[in-house]
């Protein structure tokens, strides 16, 4: 090859001034963002070459491949700018047909035509898929180089053939070998997604130890698939456009994901749950406190984990990978609020616990064979006291007590005022009225805990000048739980009983001889002492074996303080009544209202459904009293109704007030109200023995695609 030809090959196909158009088209089009790669430099090379060689062969392709892709470009384009930009590459290429110049001239004004659609593609929005645009401006710069090619000396085009055939084997290798590396890799990512998963269950359970194993593992088998992924005979697809985006956020986010799940274990590894355990009825405050930061550290880490995917980019990865790694982070998402919950609960309950000062907490101990819209009827009190993390009972008596001593104090309750304008009338007061002589009795009617709560911590503190700093309610399926880790208590008749046969007789069993004997009180005292000289079991347990008690609402928590009250709502053991704003919602309070214990045989459904613009809610009810066999203080009544019979006064909270209420297809007569943003519609309904009744409310529906909300009280019978 002689210099004469190089000089005249290379001067005539891509004189100075073309080549130069090129570069700074190049420089252009990196500036608006381009990067095929995601590595800058790699980047910023290849694009600059790659549009110098567009402009400078595409230059010389016929004039109606330089307005065919000027016009695909201002079709991509989707705004203003790559638009305008379009528009003028079109101008010049359709201005180059008619021009009667020589070729050198027509070529120097396609290079301008070709230099604006490339920077027009730059600036496209197009997203149908990922890489959209640059793969439609790629294909276009593909064309205009085959169209250019016949046009150049055979000298250059023979050349520009070589380089371009090395450039395509490399990307197919590249390609290849990561698409090898990727399939390798994709056991090793899904046994790493598959533990991950399995942690992310297992720290819901409490299970720290278990979890931070499993998450190890993941991290172990996420960094495998990193290891292939980004392995030395993968890294030519760094060279590739697109290809090279998909590698480097799979390598990327395995790499992050696999770090962070082996930190979050050695967080969860710091978690000593264990030392939480209630031991001789005290609890460890500094364990608590110990818990606190890796407790934030793991939900650190959940955090991140769950914004890694966009700061990898994740529009760049494989479907296969992104899918596999979108199941980890929601699982491990999903962990979020509980950890949120988590880490109010550690701010609050050193304090409550009394870490600073002793805690005085007023504990309630009702029964729903006497139904009460609350779940059921008080039968005892105590008081117990925690200082510094141990717990004794300063007092326990009859609830008959606290009533003697809220009448002789007169005292006004204040409110809640929806619970006076509802229940008031009941002996509560209202008005500057005193209680009356049954206001401990009817407390309960008031199915909103922390109205209830809020009312019953005034009603005590003011009766006994005292000071308690919240108040808990635990019914009869509480304290059988609570003997399986003490052990039986006995009854006065000389019975040793636990779990499900203590809570048949509280709720049932100790009324069923002619003498009343009400074992409430020496039921729960020796629970309650028992407790204090016994260790409960680990949090773990405790937590699988009380949340469904919390959810059905048979254990309640209310705490005077209102930080450490919102903690308790937050981890739904201090709720009430949910907001119905902007929902169709319904719930009913049952009240007994004959004296007796007959909702011990009281069954309850209750179906809730949409009738056009209508919510519809029909109960069931079903007295399945017998008339013998219990003394009158179970199924006889205070009314003077035949012996068997249920006298029930129900409250029904809806969403939008009831238009239409009937008892068996009968209108009923209802006492209309509000309270905490419901309508309430209360009447009474009478059930003889056996007898099945049917009460059915409607009122205006306000939504029509949510689910009907519904919260019901707890009854003797679990459903």
């Amino acid at each position: 090859m002689s210099t004469s030809e190089f000089e005249g090959g290379w001067q005539a196909d891509a004189p100075l001034g073309r080549v130069a158009l090129g570069l700074v088209a190049g420089l252009v089009v990196f500036a608006t963002g381009v990067r095929p790669t995601g590595n800058v430099v790699i980047d910023l090379i290849e694009t600059v070459i790659a549009v110098a060689v567009v402009v400078v062969v595409g230059a010389r392709a016929p004039w109606w491949m330089l307005v065919a892709a000027a016009g695909i470009a201002g079709a991509v384009g989707l705004s203003v700018w790559p638009i305008l930009v379009a528009v003028m590459a079109f101008a010049l290429a359709a201005w180059v047909s008619p021009v009667d110049a020589d070729a050198a001239a027509r070529a120097d004004v396609g290079a301008f035509s070709v230099s604006l659609t490339m920077v027009s593609f730059s600036l496209s929005e197009l997203d149908i898929v990922t890489g959209a645009s640059a793969m439609v401006g790629i294909g276009t710069g593909l064309a205009l180089i085959v169209g250019g090619l016949g046009s150049l000396t055979a000298f250059v085009r023979k050349r520009l053939l070589v380089v371009g055939g090395v450039a395509v084997a490399v990307a197919v290798a590249g390609t290849a070998a990561l698409g090898v590396a990727a399939n390798g890799a994709r056991d090793d990512l899904g046994s790493g997604v598959d533990n991950a998963r399995a942690a992310a269950r297992q720290a819901a359970d409490l299970e720290a130890d278990a979890a931070a194993d499993d998450m190890r593992t993941a991290a172990s088998d996420l960094e495998a698939a990193n290891e292939r992924i980004d392995a030395w005979w993968t890294q030519p697809a760094r060279l590739v456009p697109i290809v090279a985006q998909h590698r480097t956020a799979a390598a990327d986010l395995t790499e992050e994901v696999s770090d962070q799940l082996d930190a979050a274990a050695d967080d969860l590894e710091d978690m000593s749950l264990d030392r939480l355990q209630v031991v001789d009825g005290a609890v460890d405050i500094d364990a608590l406190r110990m818990l606190a930061e890796p407790v934030e550290r793991f939900a650190e880490r959940i955090d991140r984990l769950g914004t890694l995917a966009d700061e990898v980019d994740s529009v760049w990865l494989a479907p296969p990978v992104k899918d596999k790694l979108d199941e980890v982070d929601d699982e491990l998402v999903d962990l979020g609020p509980q950890l949120d919950r988590a880490q109010l609960a550690l701010e609050s309950l050193p304090a409550m616990l009394g870490e600073n000062e002793a805690r005085r907490y007023l504990l309630l101990f009702t029964t729903p064979s006497e139904a009460r819209g609350l779940g059921g009827f008080i039968g005892n009190y105590a008081i117990v006291s925690i200082d510094d993390g141990r717990l004794r009972v300063d007092e326990a008596g009859r609830r008959s007590e606290l009533e003697r001593v809220a009448v002789e104090a007169e005292v006004v309750i204040d409110g809640p005022p929806g619970l006076l304008a509802t229940y008031g009338k009941f002996g509560l007061g209202g008005d500057g009225e005193p209680v009356g002589p049954r206001s401990w009795s009817n407390l309960t009617l008031e199915p909103d805990w922390p109205s209830f709560a809020s009312a019953a911590h005034q009603l005590y503190n003011d009766a006994n000048d005292d000071d308690v700093h919240g108040v808990v309610v635990m019914d009869p399926y509480v304290l059988g739980q609570l003997s399986e880790y003490t052990g039986p208590v006995e009854t006065n008749d000389g019975q040793r009983l636990e779990g499900d046969e203590l809570v048949d007789y509280i709720l049932l069993g100790q009324y069923a001889s002619e003498q009343r004997l009400d074992e409430l009180e020496t039921l729960s005292t020796q629970l309650v002492d028992a407790f204090l000289d016994s260790s409960l079991p680990k949090p773990r347990r405790l937590a699988r074996d009380f949340e469904p008690l919390v959810d059905e609402q048979r254990l309640l928590v209310w705490a005077a303080d209102e930080t450490e009250q919102a903690m308790l709502v937050e981890v739904g053991v201090g709720d009430g009544l949910p907001d119905p704003t902007g929902r169709d919602a319904f719930t009913l309070a049952l009240n007994n209202s004959g004296g007796n214990k007959i909702d011990a045989f009281l069954e309850r459904e209750v179906t809730l459904e949409r009738a056009g613009d209508v919510v519809r809610a029909t109960v069931e009810l079903t007295n399945e009293a017998p008339t013998d066999g219990y003394t009158d203080y179970v199924i006889g009544n205070l009314s003077g109704l035949p012996t068997g019979t249920s006298r029930l006064y129900l409250v029904a909270y809806t969403s939008d007030q009831v238009d239409t209420a009937t008892v068996d297809g009968a209108p009923a007569a209802i006492e209309r109200g509000d309270e905490l943003g419901w309508s309430t519609s209360a009447h009474y309904v009478v059930l003889g023995p056996g007898e099945r009744t049917e009460v059915v409310y409607e009122f205006p529906a306000r939504s029509t695609d949510s689910a009907i909300l519904e919260r019901l009280q707890p009854l003797a019978t679990r459903e």
